[in-house]
């Protein structure tokens, strides 16, 4: 299919540049419609006598955004409000709407009901009327007599009805008309035939026929707001939807299985091949895996480089698929307390590397867990001021200003602990009776001669606060990582189902849903904190004569609220609180 006919049929349920989720509908109708108008033809079909016309309201909310550069805190989910439903016949031939309907006022429940008098019709149209801020929508359905009176009304009945409109128009017959427009439909979304119709999909349901519709509902608008999806299907790139808590609870149904939520998934990456002529997943493209960096992707080659996918045709399907790295994953005692941590291990250049799969957690004094809470330690580890985690001795490398009569004078300590017991006790020039916390960043504030204490160190085989075996990194060993991943380190050490995006549903309530990440080599880097941010930040900088962070830069993994950049500026690093990554000695 071509680019054309993607834009008039497909439109992205998102805007502006965040990655944004929808919430569930749930409205109901009154038992019994009112004739509202009169004047019936008699059509040819089987619906007779008093009759009971039944389905569901399924209707995801619209994104509204008013602030896109302070992500989340004014982003609303909008939900639609259904007003009435109504039901009209339509002419067999004609696919005329009649000017005899029935209507019912819509109540709180998801169910509709309508009772019909004694009429022989074959097609009909129930149209929920309702309205997004004030402005009237409209979700229609087509009833087909012959088949069923039960019907759910949804986004694909919305646009099977729009297309069969036209194709009648265009002299082709309704049945036929109803044919083409479901089939058109599913060509858009990269599907051949095979699904239930769509008035039986049901975004509660568990087949894939429903996993398809949650797909449709969360990508594709109205007919009456074109607008190509090529946007969606780049942002849904970053972002695990159908894989977050409160994507089904917007939703408002149940959190199905996980091959559920991962199928639908892969409904929405399908869309990616008709965007670029690829085809079904069927035949000679059964097992095709198309690189990242080895294909023009078109309209979506800057998403699909930076995040590094290749698109993979397996049982009838495109989706999105990580880069493979060799690796093994291990684990690693420190004899120190026992404590046991998962390690990943591959080679590089030849060489064969270890790394922490997880955060130190060694406990010693002046180390903390993210906002004090001990639990914390638990999932991201301890964290360390620079001179603790590098155990240096700063014997007679102390030294602070005091001022006396109004002028500076040098003061020499022999240790650190000596500074800070004077700090804490009478204090030193402006400062006093300092907390150990104030005191330690008073004593370290530019006031330790490190260039001189790292002279008596090899600062690429360093093993400060690391286990016996272990070191702390350096600059080169995370250069050396990132040059072995290529591009997106980022997202590629990112541990899944642990970055979040923030949402916000309205005034008062936040959700979050998770972004989609790799982890290419189970480095399971986490949000860990420092000590004023959720986080991923570990010493040392990024300028090789700075090899352990001194006045550099820090190796930082970051995404969603905060900026994405695996080296970010980092000032006055040595009484920062940051985590801990230590790499296996030669």
């Amino acid at each position: 299919m071509n680019m054309n006919k993607i834009k008039k049929i497909g439109t992205g349920l998102l805007t502006g540049a965040t990655v944004l989720m929808g919430v569930a509908f749930v409205a109901g109708c009154s038992e019994s419609g009112d004739k509202v108008s009169g004047g019936v033809a008699e059509e040819t079909g089987i619906a007779q006598g008093t009759m009971q016309l039944a389905g569901s309201v399924q209707v995801m909310a619209k994104m509204v955004i008013s602030d896109s550069e302070n992500f989340g805190s004014t982003t609303k989910a909008i939900s639609f409000e259904a007003h009435n439903v109504e039901f009209c016949v339509l002419d067999s031939a004609t696919f005329a709407v009649s000017e005899e309907c029935y209507r019912a006022t819509v109540r709180d429940q998801r169910n509709y009901e309508l009772k019909l008098d004694n009429k022989s019709w074959r097609y009909g149209l129930v149209t929920i009327n309702g309205s997004w801020l004030d402005e009237p929508v409209s979700y229609r359905a087509v009833v087909d007599a012959k088949k069923s009176l039960a019907t759910n009304v949804n986004i694909l009945t919305e646009w099977e009805y729009y297309l069969a409109d036209k194709f009648v128009a265009s002299g082709i017959s309704v049945g036929d008309a109803l044919v083409q427009a479901r089939l058109s439909i599913l060509d858009t979304m990269g599907l051949g035939d095979g699904f239930d119709d769509f008035g039986k999909m049901d975004l509660a349901g568990s087949s894939k026929s429903d996993a398809a519709l949650v797909a449709a509902t969360f990508a594709l608008k109205l007919p009456s707001e074109e607008q190509s999806i090529e946007y969606f299907v780049d942002v849904a790139m970053s972002a695990k939807f159908f894989h977050s808590d409160p994507f089904w609870e917007w939703l408002g149904v149940d959190r199905p299985e996980e091959s559920f939520m991962s199928l639908a998934d892969k409904y929405m990456s399908n869309f990616a091949s008709v965007f670029l002529n690829l085809g079904r997943c069927e035949g000679e493209n059964l097992g095709r895996l198309i690189r990242y960096n080895e294909f023009d992707f078109g309209p979506l080659d800057r998403s699909v480089k930076e995040f590094g996918y290749s698109l993979k045709c397996e049982d009838g399907l495109w989706f999105w698929v990580a880069p493979e790295y060799e690796h093994q994953v291990g684990s690693m005692t420190d004899s120190r307390d026992g404590r046991t941590y998962k390690t990943t291990t591959f080679s590089n250049d030849g060489k064969s590397v270890t790394w922490m799969a997880e955060d130190l957690q060694y406990n010693v004094p002046g180390s903390h867990c993210f906002e004090d809470v001990p639990e914390n330690c638990d999932s991201y580890g301890r964290l360390y001021y620079w001179l603790n985690l590098m155990g240096l001795d700063t014997t007679g490398y102390m030294e602070t200003v005091v001022y006396e009569s109004g002028k500076p004078t040098i003061q020499r300590f022999k240790s650190l602990e000596e500074c800070m017991e004077k700090e804490m006790t009478d204090g030193l020039g402006e400062w006093i009776g300092l907390d150990s916390t104030a005191a330690y960043l008073a004593c370290v504030d530019q006031q330790v001669q490190y260039s001189k204490v790292l002279e008596s160190i090899d600062p690429q085989n360093h093993q400060g606060i690391c286990p016996e075996g272990w070191r702390i990194p350096s600059v080169k060993d995370w250069n050396a990582l990132s040059k072995f991943l290529d591009d997106n380190v980022d997202v590629k050490l990112m541990k899944d189902d642990a970055w979040p995006i923030m949402v916000a549903i309205n005034d008062s309530d936040v959700g979050y849903m998770y972004g989609r990440t790799m982890d290419v080599v189970d480095f399971s880097a986490t949000p860990n904190g420092t000590q004023d941010a959720k986080l991923f930040a570990s010493i040392p900088g990024t300028e090789e004569e700075n090899q352990l962070g001194l006045n550099g830069n820090y190796v930082e993994i970051d995404y969603g609220v905060q900026a994405v950049d695996i080296y970010g500026d980092f000032d006055s690093g040595y009484y920062n609180l940051l985590s801990v990554r230590c790499i296996k000695a030669d």
